[in-house]
């Protein structure tokens, strides 16, 4: 007992500094014994107060003493507070307005840390109530109501909450296959394959050995031997992105694109897919043809994340290292290619950090990568660039 005590004043004291003020709902359950769960619908919101943003979270499973909540940019580290309670709201404070914020919160018992929660951002100074106008004197006519600053409205997206649909787990094996017969006797978990191409036999047999199975769509692109080619109209249909019969598309055009997403998606969730890997989804950083932003590319991105969690899809973003952060809170998991060629692989922490896996691929290389992509929790292969079957080295 002086033991726990002890303890107890150990924690008090090295939380007594921490910058920030804590709130109330306070919620414990569970035993010391349980493993500590996950925290979950984070949501993180301005408070109209200067440098200041206010948390507020479910507390998971088990008994709970206090919290750990940490915040970045997109340009800086990790900075970690500790919470004095087990309380679930919390406040941040001393935050540049300017500046938007990523959040992360996960339970502590008597030092022992659980996992981090899902990510939430926002920014101090967006959708916070303006400063009242003070009242009038009796000279000055009171403002009618059309008169009055109104809130802003948000232009950000909400992250989806965790549904009920499959997600992978960081380190398992993949085969990343987009040619010829599916081979599904490769010791894998987890099949990316081509979601027209293949029957729904092998999604069955995927299923009956215990595997899951990834579709592959390519969402930024026009293919022109799809049977579903003839809906995009002429219009958004831009340059060659390199490869035969296949251009991009302007992404800005969801009333013609996201229905033939939605179908597309509505065939693999039929054909018994457990998530949708999205390709060709950084246009705006590729001659195009068509005067693509970061913004144009993130709304259509976001609106494809929709697309698969609707319909109760797991969602995986391919590539588009420019946006991971801005991405990450409303995607599964991630597909990436080559980024130990282009030296890239550390921009995934935003992925790795809320524990999602990054489904990695090199082409035409040896494994001498491995432990660095392994250190990072990453599934990494060697293929070459047909993605048939065969060749497939993984890392050990």
């Amino acid at each position: 007992m002086k033991k726990l005590w002890l303890a107890l004043v150990a924690l008090l004291l090295v939380t007594m500094a921490v910058p920030a003020i804590a709130g109330n709902n306070s919620s414990v359950g569970g035993g010391v014994g349980d493993r500590l769960g996950r925290p979950t619908s984070l949501s993180a919101t301005a408070t109209g107060v200067s440098g200041q943003v206010a948390l507020d979270w479910e507390a998971p499973d088990g008994l709970v003493t206090n919290y750990e909540v940490r915040y970045k940019t997109p340009a800086s580290r990790w900075t970690r507070v500790s919470t004095l309670s087990n309380d679930t709201t919390f406040v941040v404070n001393g935050l540049n307005d300017r500046r938007r914020y990523a959040f992360q919160v996960r339970a502590v018992r008597l030092g022992d840390n659980g996992p981090w929660s899902r990510r939430d951002s926002a920014r101090p100074s967006e959708d916070s109530t303006p400063t009242p106008t003070p009242t009038p004197t009796e000279t000055e006519p009171t403002p009618t109501p059309t008169e009055t600053t109104p809130t802003p409205t948000p232009t950000e997206t909400t992250p989806p909450p965790t549904g009920e649909w499959w997600v992978p787990t960081q380190g398992e094996r993949f085969q990343y296959q987009l040619q010829g017969t599916i081979d599904t006797n490769v010791d894998v978990g987890i099949f990316d394959i081509d979601g027209a191409d293949v029957p729904v036999s092998k999604i069955n047999t995927i299923h009956s050995n215990g595997d899951h199975a990834v579709c592959y769509v390519s969402a930024g692109s026009y293919e022109n031997w799809r049977l579903d080619a003839d809906r995009f109209p002429d219009e958004v249909i831009g340059r060659s992105n390199g490869w035969p019969g296949e251009n991009w598309i302007d992404v800005r055009a969801l009333d013609d694109l996201i229905p033939i997403m939605e179908d597309r998606a509505a065939i693999c969730k039929a054909k018994g897919f457990d998530a949708i890997e999205w390709d060709n989804v950084d246009g705006y950083t590729n001659n195009t043809g068509f005067p693509l932003t970061g913004a144009d590319q993130l709304a259509y991105n976001k609106a494809l994340a929709d697309v698969a969690h609707d319909i109760g899809l797991g969602v995986g973003l391919k590539n588009d290292i420019e946006q991971l952060e801005e991405l990450e809170p409303f995607f599964d998991f991630a597909v990436n290619e080559e980024c130990v060629q282009y030296n890239e692989c550390d921009e995934y922490q935003p992925f790795t950090d809320s524990d999602k896996a990054i489904l990695h691929v090199e082409y035409d290389t040896g494994l001498g990568f491995c432990p660095s992509t392994e250190a990072l929790g990453f599934s990494s292969i060697v293929k070459e660039l047909d993605l048939f079957a065969q060749p497939i080295e993984f890392c050990p």
